[in-house]
């Protein structure tokens, strides 16, 4: 079947999602006044009358965004899986390059296939955290959403490769927001559905990340590694197994040993979580074991921190 979205600037766009397209594209009963785009995948199969619609373009990849400026089409936006603007892209067998990813294609069919350079995947080497500028971590700080959403990218891609080039759709993302790209890139990767706000339309940045949401973010992003155990190993008292909305991720992480909970056999999982907690569930998550070699990074307040 067909989404059809609203008339925009004069113009219509159909988004197929499989299947067959027939017929002739109207903005009701009225004249379109635009453009008439139909955005397909390579395997559907778009059957419309002569002059039905202005553009076909039938995408192998990525996603294609038409870009107005008031009534008048002014390109493309092609971008990755990720939601990073496409450099380069195939159109009808020929490559065509475009830093910010905007194309410009003949009316009529056209035939697109965006790859990407990108790799997104768990790198147990990650530099992923650092302290302040005066040379303090301090451990029992909180971190945000925003924070922890962001360290957490960098366990799994080049933040070069994403800051200022992914967006995020999220009410209470500003566009340039420090961390909109890198809560954009989680978005597109489907890791913040879980966390997200009533109807997935707020995802709360600067608000502090508890620990059950923490470990929920690593039981996501666990997908990318080689770790796939379910096995629970303990429950914790304050964590109902038929209710929470985390337990699968408690019961991953506790199987893996990235999380053991409190010595009263709790996990208080709805307690903001601090920075070493965070970098111990990590670190653990990798498997790295600091091994007292020269050269590891200290800071000025964790000398008798149990972290």
């Amino acid at each position: 079947g067909a989404e059809t979205g609203a008339t925009v600037n004069g113009s219509v766009i159909v988004a197929l999602n499989g299947g067959n397209f027939a017929g002739t594209i109207e903005a009701g009963s009225g004249t379109v006044t635009g453009k008439k785009i139909v955005i397909t995948g390579t395997e559907a199969t778009v059957n419309i009358a002569d002059g039905a619609a202005d553009a076909i373009i039938k995408l192998d990849g990525g996603f294609c965004e038409p870009q107005f400026n008031g009534s008048e089409l002014t390109g493309y936006l092609f971008t990755d899986i990720y939601g990073i603007p496409a450099q380069a892209i195939t159109i009808n067998g020929s490559a065509v390059t475009a830093e910010n990813g905007i194309y410009q294609l003949n009316d009529g069919e056209s035939n697109v296939v965006v790859e990407t350079k990108v790799k997104v995947e768990v790198n147990k080497n990650a530099n992923y955290v650092a302290g302040y500028d005066d040379g303090t971590f301090l451990p029992q700080n909180n971190i945000t959403r925003a924070e922890a959403i962001t360290l957490l990218t960098r366990l799994v891609t080049d933040e070069s490769n994403i800051v200022g080039k992914v967006k995020a759709d999220y009410d209470d993302v500003q566009d340039g927001a420090w961390y909109e790209s890198y809560i954009g890139i989680f978005q597109k990767l489907g890791f913040l559905d879980s966390i997200s706000g009533k109807h997935g339309a707020e995802i709360y940045p600067n608000q502090n990340i508890t620990r059950g949401e923490f470990v929920e973010l690593i039981y996501q992003i666990s997908a990318l590694s080689d770790l796939s155990s379910s096995m629970k190993l303990k429950s914790f008292s304050d964590v109902d197994a038929d209710k929470y909305p985390y337990i699968g991720a408690v019961n991953f992480a506790v199987s893996e040993g990235i999380i053991v909970g409190y010595d009263d056999g709790t996990f208080k999982p709805d307690n903001p979580i601090t920075r070493a907690e965070v970098v111990t569930i990590v670190n653990r998550f990798l498997g790295r074991i600091p091994n007292g070699a020269e050269g590891t990074v200290s800071f000025s307040d964790i000398s008798d921190h149990w972290a």
